[in-house]
C-alpha cells in the first residue's frame, strides 16, 4: 500500500467535493458524474477503474470496477462501492434529472451512452467549474509540486556534468529520464487539451529547434519520428551548441515545469542577447503578476516588452507562433490560468503557473527560460529551483 503522506485527508477531499457542490446548486444540477482520470485523482485521492458521482445536496460515491481492496486501504473518501458494470451507476443517479459532465474530455460516444441509461432532463457541462476549483491549490498540493520541482532542480545539477560534444539529443533525454525516475517522478505526465501529448518535455538542439508541429507549445524539435515530431532527435552535440532542455518535473501527479539553455561552448552574441531579452520578459511579467490581474493583462504586458526590446517578430515562434506567455499547472501541464489574450478570471492567491518567454534565433535555434511559481498575497513565489541563467558545461 502507499504511504500516509501520498494519501490525500478526508478533509481536503470532502472540501473540494464541497467546492462543487455549491457549483451544481447555483446551476441547478443535481449530480456531477465524474470519469476522467484526472478529475477522478482529484476527488478521490487515486486513479482506478470507476467513476465518481457527486450529488448536489449528499455525499459522494467513488464507484469502483477494480480492485476495490486498494481503493479503500488508499482513498480517504467515506463512500466506496464495488460495481459490476457501468450499467449499476443507475442505481447512485435517479432519472429525470439534471447531470453534469465533463464534456471538454468525456466522448460523445459516451455521453450518449449515459443519456440512453440515465434519461436526464438535461445534461450541462461542468468542465470548467472543475478546473476552476483545481486551479487554487492547497498546502499538499502546493508541497506535492514543490518536490517535483526538486526533481528538476536535481536533474539540472546533473546534467551540466553530462552533456558534452559528440552525445546526441535522445542520449541526453534517456539520461534525464534516469535521473527524474532515480529521483521520484512517476514516468508518465498528464494533459487536458484534445490531442495534445507529451513525453516529459524536449531536449533540443540547432536548426531542428526552430520546428514546430501539432503540439501547442513554443518549441516541439524534430523527434524520432513522423508519428510523433516532437523532442529530441539523433542530432549531434556540436562545439559552441545552445541546448535548450524543457522538462517537466511529476511528483504523485503534480507537475512543475522548468526550462534552462546549456552552453556547450562559446556563447554566441544572439543567443546571449536573446536570452537576456527572454529574462528580462520572464522578470517583468512575474513581478506584474499579483492576486487581481487578469492573465490577459500579464500575456500582453509579455508582448509590449517583447516589442520593446525589438525582438517580437521571433519571439514565441517565428513562422509559427503560440499565443500564449505561460500556463497553470497542477495535475495536468495545460491548467487555468492561461496567460494569453481572452483569459479574464484574475489570478488569485494560491494559482501556481509557469512562465516560458522564448525566442527563436533565425537558422540557429531556440533559448529561453521557464519557471514555475505561486501566486502569494502580494505577488508570486518561485518554485523551481535553478539558478536563471545559461548553464554552461
Amino acid at each position: 500500500m502507499f504511504s500516509e503522506y501520498l494519501t490525500i485527508p478526508a478533509e481536503e477531499l470532502n472540501l473540494r467535493i464541497k467546492n462543487l457542490q455549491i457549483k451544481l446548486e447555483q446551476k441547478g444540477i443535481d449530480y456531477a458524474i465524474i470519469l476522467q482520470n484526472t478529475d477522478i485523482i482529484y476527488f478521490t485521492g487515486i486513479l482506478l477503474q470507476g467513476i465518481v458521482v457527486i450529488p448536489s445536496n449528499k455525499e459522494a460515491t467513488f464507484l469502483v470496477r477494480k480492485n476495490i481492496q486498494l481503493a479503500k486501504a488508499t482513498s480517504k473518501l467515506k463512500n466506496i462501492t464495488l460495481i459490476k458494470s457501468i450499467k449499476d451507476i443507475a442505481d447512485f443517479v435517479k432519472s429525470n434529472s439534471v447531470i453534469g459532465f465533463e464534456l471538454d474530455v468525456v466522448p460523445y460516444s459516451n455521453i450518449e451512452y449515459y443519456k440512453n441509461l440515465l434519461s436526464p432532463t438535461s445534461i450541462i457541462d461542468i468542465s470548467e467549474d472543475i478546473k476552476n476549483i483545481r486551479s487554487i491549490k492547497s498546502n499538499i498540493e502546493i508541497d506535492y509540486i514543490k518536490r517535483a520541482s526538486s526533481q528538476l532542480y536535481t536533474l539540472f545539477d546533473n546534467l551540466k556534468n553530462y552533456i558534452q560534444p559528440g552525445l546526441k539529443e535522445v542520449d541526453i533525454f534517456i539520461k534525464a529520464e534516469e535521473i527524474l525516475q532515480k529521483n521520484g517522478h512517476q514516468g508518465f505526465m498528464r494533459m487536458r487539451g484534445f490531442n495534445q501529448e507529451m513525453f516529459f518535455g524536449h531536449i533540443i538542439s540547432g536548426k531542428e529547434s526552430l520546428q514546430n508541429t501539432y503540439l501547442d507549445a513554443p518549441t516541439s524539435g524534430k523527434g524520432l519520428y513522423p508519428s510523433f515530431p516532437q523532442g529530441s532527435s539523433t542530432r549531434v552535440l556540436q562545439n559552441n551548441d545552445i541546448l535548450s532542455v524543457d522538462l517537466v518535473g511529476c511528483f504523485n501527479g503534480y507537475h512543475s515545469d522548468e526550462t534552462r539553455p546549456f552552453s556547450l561552448g562559446k556563447i554566441d552574441k544572439d543567443f546571449e542577447k536573446g536570452f537576456k531579452c527572454m529574462l528580462q520578459i520572464h522578470n517583468e511579467v512575474v513581478n506584474f503578476i499579483k492576486p487581481g490581474i487578469l492573465p490577459e493583462e500579464a500575456y500582453f504586458k509579455a508582448l509590449d516588452t517583447a516589442k520593446k526590446l525589438g525582438v517580437e517578430d521571433s519571439f514565441m515562434g517565428s513562422q509559427h507562433k503560440v499565443k500564449f506567455i505561460g500556463h497553470g499547472i497542477g495535475l495536468e501541464v495545460d491548467e487555468p490560468p492561461f496567460l494569453a489574450a481572452g483569459f479574464k478570471k484574475p489570478f488569485a492567491e494560491s494559482m501556481v503557473f509557469a512562465v516560458e518567454p522564448k525566442i527563436f534565433i533565425q537558422n540557429k535555434g531556440v533559448i529561453g527560460i521557464e519557471n514555475t511559481f505561486i501566486v502569494t498575497k502580494n505577488g508570486c513565489e518561485k518554485l523551481t529551483l535553478s539558478p536563471d541563467e545559461i548553464i554552461a558545461v
